[in-house]
């Protein structure tokens, strides 16, 4: 009941500020993206109402991630792109974090055009993110908001760049199977989804020598991996219901290019997934041995552990995945 009634409020916050032509072209695809919004914005942050304001918030924002990425995906399956469309993504891509960084107000003048996204979804595009960092600096404060904000927008980058990367060459030809991994971790934008998570639920983590460890870096890592084959596992349904001339998951990946049968292909990422997991553990004890019990890390880790345990409910009877068995264990201890 909390999932349907989030949703339906998502679905009226995007009718509001998106053009009626951009609505009518992704309707099938729309619904299915709301509800996997709502999903994980309750499921992953556990610790707020799912009636709360920091839960509009995450999913205003994770409905527009879905926003922003289609229209390229259903439009651009050929890479590389040309160098005058690769120009104009970076400048849809700049003025973005221009919003993000002004709370909503930007200082330089939208992009008017892209050879991307038509003037319409640019128009939708810009408005929602206005709205959504208006919203983040009523939530926050402008002070707080400005401060805090750079994490998310540093995860953000990230994600732009790795969608940039994946435009450059045909990525399932010319790569082989662990860059494809670090490209799917950008692409879903995994660091990106904590990094939202932890910034609206007030869960700062401000220790730069932290930040900087090469043990954190390695947790990263894997929170964008861990994400990414989530999905690539408990979504697997979708995946294979398109066809052989783009990857669509690691899974995907090793039955069509290695040459798997579907079973080890399965049984082999399920392994690499309980073995970043298992690391996940070692790097995070270490971290607490090397810096001790800093509140804020101990606060930093609940949201990972919230956020990666509240994956296998974001695809738990899920229709848009089809998700029928399966299931994410993480032992906490």
């Amino acid at each position: 009941e909390d999932i349907d009634a989030f949703r339906k409020d998502l679905a009226d916050w995007f009718i509001t500020n998106t053009h009626r032509e951009w609505r009518k072209v992704f309707y099938d695809q729309l619904w299915g993206a709301v509800y996997t919004s709502a999903r994980a914005a309750i499921h992953c942050m556990p610790y707020k109402s799912p009636d709360s304001k920091e839960i509009f918030f995450v999913g205003k924002w994770m409905i527009w991630s879905w926003l922003y990425d289609e229209p390229v995906e259903m439009r651009y399956q050929e890479s590389p792109l040309s160098s005058d469309e690769l120009m104009g993504m970076r400048e849809v891509h700049t003025h973005l974090i221009d919003i993000m960084e002004a709370g909503g107000m930007p200082k330089q003048p939208r992009p008017i055009t892209s050879t991307i996204w038509n003037p319409q979804e640019l128009d939708s595009l810009f408005n929602l993110m206005e709205d959504i960092a208006k919203t983040g600096v009523d939530l926050l404060g402008l002070e707080t908001f400005s401060r805090e904000v750079k994490s998310v927008i540093r995860a953000t980058r990230f994600g732009f760049d790795g969608n940039e990367w994946g435009f450059t060459s045909k990525f399932e030809k010319n790569y082989s199977l662990q860059p494809l991994k670090t490209f799917r971790g950008y692409n879903l934008l995994g660091l990106w989804m904590l990094n939202l998570m932890a910034f609206a639920s007030r869960k700062y983590l401000h220790n730069e020598e932290i930040r900087n460890h090469v043990m954190f870096a390695e947790i990263e890592k894997i929170i964008q991996i861990s994400l990414y084959m989530a999905n690539d596992l408990l979504g697997l349904g979708k995946d294979f219901s398109g066809g052989n001339e783009k990857i669509a998951s690691e899974v995907y990946y090793r039955v069509s290019r290695v040459g798997m049968d579907l079973q080890s292909a399965v049984t082999a990422t399920c392994n690499d997934f309980d073995q970043i997991l298992l690391e996940y553990g070692h790097l995070k004890d270490g971290l607490l041995l090397i810096f001790g019990k800093d509140e804020e890390l101990l606060e930093f880790f609940d949201v990972v552990d919230a956020c990666l345990w509240g994956q296998h409910w974001v695809y738990d009877g899920n229709a848009r995945y089809k998700f029928g068995k399966g299931k994410i264990e993480i032992n906490f201890q």
